[in-house]
């Protein structure tokens, strides 16, 4: 299997991090501006894919983040696998808290939430955009989540329909105070946080997604916040630590 890969850039990046990775496992890398990422990005794709169709390919288009239907269920089965291991373990988690950046991870973990009736409160902590944003993002991935969740016997037609029915914006629940600066850029305090961390549970965030989240979420803590009332909170860590290197000089190391 051979991978295509657009990116959002105005030029070329160093040969480091997640690009590395793209040239070192062969992947044909294009770029894009912003300006074209925001109004035909579906569109590049598109035309990327007719191209290695012409070549004999079967392409399968995956959106940014993986944030479709596909993508998202499987956050819904991570949430199946964390009440599992709360059996096993004998830990009930009353509040999940996850980074979100194209919306698919938290659309998923909240769908199973409330259709599987776990009862337990998901936050998205948003790296970007706002709440109005994501809210809108999951109701319009709802739908294919459900009819493949009827495919895959996960639930009936009967509830899928009840649901779709009775499901609203308000069901996902997102803080967006703490996008700081804009996606992908590092304010010293949260360079600070993921430093600390580090050296205090040798835990690495990511500048872009888990430190930014996991900032907000110690300092929703630290003034008795959002999560005031939260008992026992599960932070998912989605990874990113190669977002750390193109931003290593930033960082306040002695």
């Amino acid at each position: 299997m051979k991978a295509a890969v657009l990116l959002r850039i105005e030029e070329e990046p160093p040969l480091e991090g997640n690009y590395f990775l793209d040239r070192l496992m062969g992947a044909d890398v294009r770029f894009c501006t912003r300006p074209e990422y925001d109004n035909s990005r579906t569109q590049i794709m598109e035309e990327m894919a007719q191209e290695y169709r012409k070549k004999g390919f079967k392409p399968y288009i995956i959106p940014e983040g993986a944030s479709y239907p596909v993508g998202a269920l499987g956050y819904f089965h991570c949430m199946k696998e964390i009440v599992e291991q709360e059996e096993k373990m004998g830990i009930t988690f009353d509040t999940i808290v996850v980074a979100t950046g194209s919306g698919g991870t938290h659309t998923g973990l909240t769908l199973a939430n409330m259709l599987l009736g776990y009862g337990k409160r998901v936050v998205g902590m948003a790296v970007c955009d706002d709440n109005a944003y994501f809210q809108n993002v999951a109701m319009q991935m709802t739908p294919g989540c459900l009819e493949y969740l009827v495919e895959q016997g996960e639930i009936t037609r009967k509830q899928a329909e009840e649901f779709a029915a009775k499901v609203k914006q308000s069901d996902f629940e997102y803080i967006d105070g703490y996008v700081g600066i804009g996606y992908a850029k590092s304010r010293p305090e949260e360079l600070e946080h993921i430093k600390r961390l580090a050296g205090l549970e040798g835990v690495v965030f990511d500048p872009v997604y888990t430190g930014k989240a996991s900032y907000g979420l110690d300092c929703e803590l630290g003034k008795g916040g959002a999560f005031e009332k939260s008992q026992n909170i599960l932070f998912i860590h989605t990874g990113g630590i190669f977002g750390l290197f193109p931003v290593s000089r930033s960082f306040p190391l002695k």
